[in-house]
């Protein structure tokens, strides 16, 4: 009897860290679309920061003031320097873009928002199908490739 119960729970313990995905994530942005850059988390900042000075228009308006740059804040106001967050925006869609840039200077995608109703979808969970290849795609077209062009230029 002993040994079934042991079975048990290191089957358990083994299937946990697979099954955290889906019972509501598994800590971070376990749905984000993550890009390679080759590059360092400083020059990614500094390269998505060239591309928003180049780009103005892409830059989240004063109504979208939520969407700030940079870093979280600990509870003594601290920089957490896991994840460096970076918004963009597209006027014509009236649409927002929230991505972090990792400590290994790769690219998340997290997620598309209305700027009217200030609702955000995820990226490879809330939004799927074609859909969600599409905010991929315009997202590597717009912003991801002008700003790997820029990184070759550093």
């Amino acid at each position: 009897m002993n040994k079934y119960i042991v079975q048990t729970i290191l089957l358990f313990l083994l299937n946990v860290p697979q099954s955290c995905d889906k019972i509501g994530g598994g800590g971070g942005y376990s749905y984000a679309q993550v890009y390679s850059t080759g590059s360092s988390m400083g020059n990614v900042i500094i390269a998505t920061q060239t591309f928003k000075k180049q780009n103005p228009t892409m830059c989240p308006p004063d109504s979208l003031k939520f969407l700030t740059d940079g870093y979280d804040k600990d509870i003594n106001g601290n920089n957490i320097t896991t994840f460096y967050y970076v918004n963009y925006y597209y006027p014509e869609q009236e649409t927002y873009i929230t991505t972090f840039i990792d400590v290994n200077g790769e690219i998340g995608l997290i997620g598309i928002g209305n700027a009217i109703t200030k609702i955000m979808q995820s990226v490879n969970r809330d939004i799927t199908g074609s859909a969600n290849d599409s905010v991929k795609n315009e997202f590597v077209r717009r912003i991801l490739n002008p700003v790997k062009v820029i990184l070759s230029k550093q």
